[in-house]
């Protein structure tokens, strides 16, 4: 990273770890996540195409930050509408660079898969949002579609990175999109259950829908076929000893 002489160098540092503890020199050590695991950490996800990109001082000229909107939005995940803006740490303005190693780049035109949360910012901003790219380039997915199938694949760029992978995990880093997009949807439709909400109970094989009587149980036809010929078989033979007597 450049301008090592803000009060923010610290904090900078430790967001980008230094690759020297790895003995590998400019790339950032980044713990890997699944598809899943990005969805559920992010608030928003959504696709899109690129239509700009700018870098700005903030206003104590302490860090520089990327805005990038991007237009024809699908949400997949989260509340979002209209064009999204979002903010990334690093940045060029005129001759002075911010670069935050491990950080994708953003291209006007370019289709994007991008997993964003929403972070009330300490400095003021200039474009009125609070979502922000979480994950460094794990945050980023772009979109390459064939000219001539129009079949589109999503892939991850971790270029600048030293992955630590877990053990017995299998990552992709290239997915058809179609594919990338069910896996954050599915991973969307598991919400927490919130405080002073019931649980929905899965259906147990075997028993009856229908509510219960208190003091009753809705046994299975076989149960109660089965205690039929039980309660019969006792009344037979009730009968026949009466009768011998």
């Amino acid at each position: 990273m450049s301008h090592y002489r803000y009060p923010t160098r610290r904090f900078l540092m430790v967001l980008t770890l230094s690759a020297a503890f790895a003995r590998l020199a400019q790339a950032s050590t980044i713990v890997r996540l699944s598809v899943e695991e990005m969805a559920e950490a992010s608030q928003v996800v959504a696709r899109g195409t690129c239509a700009s990109v700018e870098s700005h001082w903030t206003d104590d000229h302490e860090q520089i930050l990327t805005y990038v909107t991007l237009t024809d939005v699908e949400v997949l995940k989260g509340d979002a509408a209209g064009d999204i803006v979002f903010v990334q740490l690093g940045g060029r303005v005129g001759d002075d660079i911010m670069h935050v190693v491990g950080a994708p780049s953003f291209t006007v035109g370019e289709e994007m898969v991008v997993f964003l949360t929403r972070m009330t910012s300490a400095k003021a901003l200039i474009v009125d949002t609070d979502l922000w790219l979480i994950g460094l380039s794990q945050g980023k997915w772009s979109v390459v579609r064939d000219p001539k199938t129009d079949r589109a694949t999503a892939k991850l760029n971790l270029s600048g990175t030293h992955e630590i992978k877990r053990p017995g995990r299998k990552f992709e880093n290239q997915l058809p999109l179609e594919r990338l997009k069910q896996r954050i949807q599915a991973s969307a439709e598991i919400i927490p259950i919130a405080a002073g909400q019931k649980e929905k109970q899965p259906k147990r094989q075997g028993l009856a829908d229908a509510k219960q009587t208190p003091g009753k149980t809705n046994a299975p036809a076989s149960q109660k076929k089965a205690a039929q010929r039980g309660t019969n078989g006792t009344e037979s033979n009730r009968t026949s000893n009466e009768g011998g007597r």
